[in-house]
């Protein structure tokens, strides 16, 4: 694919690189003023163009920021011949995936740098920090994946659920009560992502605005290495040896990831401050505007 830059969302230089012979969306937005380096790590299902308002923001505040479409999501190449099924065979794929974004942006973000990183993009970034905790100088967690959001029967047979599926060649099938459509719909009943309803009701604009970059519910294979990952991130020693300082936002009405899982990594972390936000769904960074004027401040302040 051209490799050339581009223009895209919210001041975004967009451009490509090839991973595992993938086609990756990667970009690059300018600050508006100052110059500190941020790399936002989205979550699963989310692609550049949805992160407008977020980026305004950070590069309102100096912020040289530096992005990404995961591979199977966003613009990025697909993994499954069915476009909308959220796949990944394993989660340590995404590394590659982080590696070719740091390679892209080496020679233009000056350290410190700073990454941002929501929901699924906590987990694939603490599960490298784990093993290289000088990556960058600072982490900060937006609701991170620290375990999925389920009743306590459920959890205890899921995983062994999706190992049979995948041993049994059903990775690439819609997990239960799964499909193609997006996790939150069209309207504020039932959304789980924002208490912001004007804000909802933009995003899904963008989304239906950018049909051809949403992603529906996951699959068996994603499930299973989702549940491999967290894992690896709950065995002994192995926050423990993340020394990077992390800030970790949690949010009060959390119904997508486990919140409780959440405020046992940050106890393990040795170098870890969390923020709980009463009130705020899952995606903190597009809440109402108190709480993402709390949000960004915070994010401020820690980057300093």
């Amino acid at each position: 694919m051209n490799d050339a830059p581009a223009s895209g969302p919210g001041g975004l230089e967009v451009r490509w690189a090839e991973v595992d012979g993938l086609d990756l969306r990667l970009a690059v937005a300018p600050p508006l003023a100052g110059g500190r380096s941020l790399l936002l790590l989205p979550g699963r299902t989310e692609f550049l163009e949805k992160y407008e308002d977020v980026l305004a923001e950070l590069r309102g505040r100096g912020f040289r920021v530096a992005s990404l479409d995961w591979r199977g999501q966003g613009a990025s190449s697909r993994l499954l011949a069915d476009p909308k099924r959220g796949h990944v065979d394993d989660f340590r794929a995404f590394q590659r995936d982080l590696d070719a974004l740091l390679r892209a942006v080496a020679g233009e973000l000056p350290r410190p740098w700073t990454a941002l990183a929501h929901s699924m993009g906590g987990l694939i970034l603490i599960e490298r920090l784990m093993a290289d905790p000088r990556l960058v100088e600072r982490a900060i967690l937006s609701s991170p994946l620290f375990d999925v959001r389920m009743g306590p029967l459920t959890r205890a047979v899921a995983p062994h659920l999706a190992a049979a599926a995948c041993r049994l060649g059903l990775a690439g099938r819609y997990a239960p009560g799964q499909g193609p459509a997006p996790l939150a719909g069209d309207e504020p009943v039932g959304n789980v992502l924002t208490s912001d309803h004007a804000r909802f009701r933009r995003y899904r604009e963008r989304c239906r605005a950018n049909p051809e970059k949403m992603l529906g519910g996951v699959t068996w294979g994603w499930l299973h290495a989702a549940f491999a990952a967290i894992r690896r991130v709950s065995r002994p020693g192995a926050l423990e040896a993340v020394t990077t300082p992390v800030l970790m936002f949690e949010a009060g009405h959390e119904r997508v990831v486990e919140p409780e899982a959440i405020a046992r990594a940050a106890a393990r972390l040795p170098s870890a401050r969390r923020l709980r936000l009463p009130g705020a769904e899952h995606e903190v960074m597009m809440e109402r505007q108190d709480v993402r004027a709390r949000v960004f401040a915070a994010v401020d302040a820690f980057a300093a």
